[in-house]
């Protein structure tokens, strides 16, 4: 189905999958600390975003992402000659394929269901623990990106490496001077833990249990 809105959910997946990180590491991080082959079953379960309600999973291995969208599109936007509208349902024209919509008046809104992989334990996703906390370490080209996995309490956050005075203190901590346009660094495990100390990993997204 060749439509208009097909292509914003294309652009929905690619902003949320491939942006590419801000800030990675030369090596998987805290240096000298074992991987873990999976999850605490204490995180085993479901939590909602406190900032857009979408839904991450923990199993033994995985974490996903579940995001429910309502798209809206104009019905001169679509493209006909690929699919055509009978009530509340488009139909494509050459694979039969069905997508229900809310239809009112001059405007479509369409229901969507997203499912993200965000991390899989592998040797190219990496599941340390340092401190009470978890980082997941997954490999972007031939760096790591690191985030800082919390939980307390049925809370879970998602924390971050994001602002430009955490960014620069982390320069700091590891003298790596102003030539780092790239923002990749090579903390030891004493560096890291300072990094830590001083609130770093400060961008946070916040999650509840709910199963």
């Amino acid at each position: 189905m060749k439509i208009r809105f097909l292509y914003c959910i294309a652009l929905c997946i690619f902003l949320l999958s491939c942006g590419g990180p801000g800030v990675t590491f030369e090596h998987p991080q805290p240096l000298d600390v074992s991987d873990m082959y999976e999850f605490p079953k204490k995180l085993w379960g479901k939590y909602m975003s406190m900032q857009d309600s979408s839904v991450i999973t923990i199993s033994d291995r995985v974490i996903s992402r579940a995001f429910n969208m309502k798209l809206i599109a104009c019905k001169k936007d679509l493209d006909t000659t690929a699919c055509y509208l009978k009530n509340d349902t488009l139909y494509g024209r050459k694979n039969k394929e069905k997508q229900f919509v809310v239809n009112i008046h001059d405007t479509l809104y369409i229901p969507y269901h997203l499912q993200d992989t965000l991390f899989t334990i592998s040797d190219k996703h990496l599941l340390r623990k340092y401190k009470g906390y978890y980082f997941l370490n997954m490999l972007y080209g031939e760096s790591w990106e690191v985030q800082k996995l919390e939980y307390s309490r049925g809370k879970l956050c998602l924390c971050s490496i994001s602002n430009k005075e955490e960014i620069e203190n982390l320069r700091a901590i590891t003298e790596a001077g102003n030539d780092s346009a790239r923002f990749q660094f090579d903390p030891d495990k004493k560096q890291f833990h300072k990094f830590l100390k001083s609130k770093g990993f400060s961008s946070r997204e916040e999650f509840v249990r709910i199963r």
